[in-house]
This record gives structure tokens, C-alpha cells and sequence, in this order.
């Protein structure tokens, strides 16, 4: 029986660095090339390349495109990049975003299975699905929001099992932030996420889910501002129209 902490410690040592091990191991497919092999990368460098030199001397830029008024889902890629551009080359700066990215998947994947009460070893699956579909499609800033999707979920499902009366809610303000940094990252991982943190209120309280199910979801935020994403991108009339942001040329308006 004295054997049994030795056992466990030496497990959690082994598992720490071979997850420590493997997360920068696939950081090297990302640095052993100039440009990720992505297919909307260019497009996307090319806006924050939009973004960051749109006020510099003798910017073209202002003639052509006009940076958005307010702030708008799906542009933080593009604002954050731009920002890091000012220490690093872009392209360095695009890798270190999706460094984040390479990084934070499999953590955000382990936090949600402990939120579970599920092994630790399963994480382990995550990093061969690190580079997927998505990023091979370029889509980066429902990649960025992948890791928010699993963790605000997690967050959630362990907010669900805090008391209700607890004078502070750590994970209730944990999964309230990934909804925040979601909307702003990708407005299709907003919408995932508020539909899976209401599936889990719907389990976790079936007799309360059955009376006030419908309200809830009539009241909920998440599909409401997610109808007003859609209104403002695909409605020329509506005000947040995607006329106004920074990839159209200003002669269209």
C-alpha cells in the first residue's frame, strides 16, 4: 500500500512531461515553414497587414478600405496580430498567434475532461487532431476559438456543480469571460458554446429544464446577438452590415 502515492506521483510525472513534450513537438510542423501551408492564410495576413499600416505615411489603405467603428466578432485575430506585428515581422506574428493555438488546444482539452471526471491520458488524442481540417483551411479564427470552446464548456459544467449560494462563482466568471473572448473570436464558436453549456443546464436540471426550458432559451443571450451577427453580414440594410469593415474597398459603399 505505501507504494500507491509513489505510483501515482511517478504517473503524474510521467504524464507531465510527456504532455509538456508532445505540446512543443507540434510546435515544430509551424516553424519549419515560412507560411503555414493554409489556404485562406494569405487573405488573412493580408487584412492585418490592412489593419497595421492603415494609419502609417503614405498609406493607400484609407482610400481604399475602412476599419470598422465598433467592435465585431471574428475580428480579433486580425487586431491581435496586428499588435504583435509591432515586436515581430507579420509573418512571425501570425505564427505566434497560432502558437497559442498549438498550445492551448490539448491544455483546453484537458480541462475539459477533468471537468468531467474523465482520465487525464485521453488529452492525448488531442495533438494529432491539432492540425485538422480547419487549419488546413485557413480558418483562422474559428481555430483561435476552439480552445475557448473547450474550455468555457468545461468551465461551465463545473460552475454547475458549485452551490448556489456560493458567495463567488470562480468558474461561473471563468466560463462568463470564454462566452466574452468567444463572440470576439468567432461568432460560430459563440453559438456552439451557448448551445452546448444550455444542453448541459438542460441534463443537469430535468425537472426544472421542462418548465422553463423555452424561456430560457427565448431569453438566453447567445442566440439572440448570434441572429444579430448573421443580420449585419448577410442584410446590406442593417446597420453592422459587413460593408463597413475593413476587407471591402470603400468604392462599394
Amino acid at each position: 500500500m505505501g507504494g500507491l502515492p509513489y505510483n501515482r506521483r511517478a504517473s503524474g510525472l510521467f504524464f507531465l512531461v510527456l504532455f509538456v513534450l508532445l505540446s512543443l513537438l507540434s510546435l515544430i510542423p509551424l516553424w519549419s515553414v515560412r507560411i503555414p501551408p493554409m489556404q485562406d492564410i494569405w487573405q488573412h495576413l493580408a487584412l492585418v497587414d490592412v489593419i497595421h499600416n492603415y494609419r502609417a505615411p503614405g498609406s493607400v489603405y484609407p482610400d481604399y478600405f475602412l476599419l470598422p467603428s465598433t467592435p465585431k466578432p471574428n475580428l480579433a485575430y486580425y487586431y491581435v496580430t496586428s499588435w504583435l506585428s509591432y515586436l515581430f515581422e507579420l509573418e512571425t506574428a501570425n505564427k505566434v498567434v497560432l502558437s497559442i493555438y498549438i498550445l492551448t488546444f490539448p491544455l483546453s482539452f484537458l480541462y475539459l475532461l477533468r471537468s468531467f471526471g474523465r482520465s487525464k491520458w485521453l488529452s492525448l488524442f488531442a495533438f494529432p487532431l491539432t492540425y485538422n481540417a480547419m487549419f488546413a483551411y485557413g480558418f483562422v479564427a474559428f481555430v483561435m476559438g476552439m480552445p475557448l470552446l473547450l474550455a468555457g464548456v468545461g468551465a461551465y459544467r463545473r460552475f454547475m456543480d458549485e452551490p448556489i449560494d456560493a458567495p463567488f462563482s470562480r468558474h461561473g466568471w471563468l466560463s462568463a469571460a470564454a462566452f466574452v473572448l468567444a463572440f470576439f473570436v468567432h461568432a460560430h464558436i459563440y453559438l456552439l458554446m451557448g448551445m452546448l453549456c444550455f444542453t448541459l443546464w438542460i441534463l443537469a436540471s430535468p425537472r426544472h429544464a421542462v418548465g422553463q426550458g423555452p424561456a430560457h432559451l427565448a431569453s438566453h443571450p447567445v442566440p439572440g446577438l448570434f441572429r444579430s451577427v448573421v443580420r449585419g453580414l448577410f442584410h446590406p440594410a442593417h446597420p453592422f452590415h459587413v460593408r463597413h469593415d475593413v476587407w471591402v474597398p470603400r468604392q462599394v459603399l
